[in-house]
């Protein structure tokens, strides 16, 4: 960083010590050292657009772009994208279909999505993330009936 502004990449949580020194003319000084608790980020919630899972709206959920990967009441910045996802479509008396979809936009299921009525739900599930730190990690599957 410039100008007194630094960012601190940690790769392992514990503790670690943050130690700050300067230039005094030609010297090198020690200006001081906290220590730090290091957690790892938490699992994103994720989540169709804005909708949280549940019964929904036929208009709403189809004017939905795909699957998002949310962090709930994280005190710092940190996105998720979501890399790939399994639709499985239950259509009002019909058997169920499977859609695998690449990205967190529809792609491939949009048309299913938008063909889509009352009393068909959706399973969206075998969600995965990557975070800023470069784990992917599976997310929990998330259900929408359709109303």
């Amino acid at each position: 960083g410039t100008n007194g502004k630094y960012t601190v990449t940690a790769t392992k949580p514990g503790k670690v010590t943050i130690r700050v020194s300067g230039k005094v003319g030609d010297k090198s000084m020690a200006l001081g050292a906290m220590e730090f608790r290091v957690k790892r980020i938490p699992d994103p919630i994720p989540q169709v657009g804005s909708l949280a899972s549940g019964n929904q709206r036929v208009g709403t959920f189809k004017a939905q772009g795909g699957v998002v990967a949310l962090l709930k009441d994280f005190d710092f910045e940190a996105k998720f994208t979501v890399l790939s996802y399994k639709v499985f479509y239950i259509k009002k008396r019909q058997d169920p279909k499977q859609i695998d979809v690449t990205g967190a936009s529809w792609g491939p299921a949009q048309g299913t999505v938008s063909g889509a009525g009352p009393g068909d739900t959706f399973v969206i599930d075998y969600i995965k993330a990557r975070g800023p730190d470069g784990v992917v990690r599976p997310l929990p599957a998330i259900t929408y009936t359709l109303n």
